[in-house]
């Protein structure tokens, strides 16, 4: 059986811009307040895990000082709950870069962060925290009246959001690692293992993650949805993307 392995070009010069955008926003100190977006999805992460395990949230906060966050139970949580906050977000960004040329995957990714980021406003946020959660709803509200209105604006709000919030991610964690105390260095001693070992393999899953998701949004579709990038929304043809390789 001979798979037929598609790659839009078209996709690939769009998500290239879009990480070297993220880079910029990532590092720039005038883009600090975007920044907020990441920490806002890693602190829900963990109190939304802390919930799910039947313990209370305290406060959930998000720094623009800083450009930091925490997170506060009303019980010890576990290393469970406090490693949530890497996976949680990168969970989100690769739905919704997933979900930037999959119409169903983008409408659950949306709807879940939209309900996600309601329910987030009645817990107890700062006012940071309740900042970046209008956002998120203002943002995933878009993006599913995109899936009706206009495709083209659902697929990129999918594919910015998505890949920054990877990428932030990844940052994220290799910034927290080289800190003493922090989850890994908590999650290593739990386990009895060095905290380097733990840090490599955590990264190594994290990364895994963002690579497989940004390599299916790059793939065409033999019939995409209504969030595929239909150039002729943009006045040119439709050209069929390029048979790159066959894998058998």
């Amino acid at each position: 059986m001979v798979t037929i392995v598609r790659y839009d070009g078209r996709r690939i010069v769009l998500q290239t811009m879009l990480v070297c955008t993220s880079l910029y926003v990532l590092s720039a100190p005038q883009t600090k307040p975007f920044r907020l977006l990441g920490v806002y999805h890693h602190e829900l992460s963990h109190a939304a895990l802390a919930l799910a395990t039947d313990k209370g949230v305290m406060a959930v906060t998000v720094a623009l000082p800083n450009e930091g966050g925490s997170f506060e139970s009303t019980e010890p949580t576990g290393l469970i709950v406090g490693l949530a906050g890497y996976l949680g977000s990168m969970a989100v960004g690769c739905l919704w870069l997933v979900g930037s040329t999959r119409r169903m995957t983008g409408v659950i990714a949306a709807l879940v962060t939209f309900l996600a980021s309601v329910g987030a406003c009645f817990l107890p946020l700062d006012h940071g925290a309740a900042t970046c959660a209008v956002l998120m709803v203002v943002l995933s509200a878009a993006v599913l009246l995109g899936a009706w209105l206009w495709s083209a604006l659902g697929a990129l709000l999918l594919r910015a959001v998505g890949t920054f919030l990877c990428l932030h991610a990844l940052f994220d964690f290799l910034s927290d690692a080289r800190t003493r105390g922090s989850d890994i260095d908590q999650f290593a001693a739990a386990l009895g293992v060095p905290s380097a070992v733990c840090a490599v393999l955590y990264f190594g899953a994290l990364l895994a993650f963002a690579a497989a998701a940004t390599v299916r949004s790059v793939r065409g579709d033999l019939r995409p949805g209504p969030f595929y990038f239909r150039p002729s929304a943009f006045g040119s043809t439709i050209v069929e993307p390029k048979r790159l390789w066959v894998r058998k």
